[in-house]
């Protein structure tokens, strides 16, 4: 579920490993956590503060 929002990706060295890693994404989602009950659509904090990074991750995959 998380590697679903691009809060943490998996860096493993195989599939199943259970390795992940936090991204930058992740980071912003941890540092503004508070507001997490506070807004009606956090997803959208989250664009604003670290735009780019859902395209980025997704790259990645």
């Amino acid at each position: 579920m998380l590697t679903d929002y691009g809060l943490v990706k998996k860096i493993g060295p195989k599939n199943k490993s259970g390795l992940y890693e936090i991204t930058p994404r992740g980071e912003t989602a941890i540092r503004m956590q508070d507001l997490y009950r506070e807004v009606d659509d956090f997803e959208i904090i989250l664009e604003e503060a670290v735009p780019n990074q859902k395209q980025q991750s997704a790259a990645t995959d």
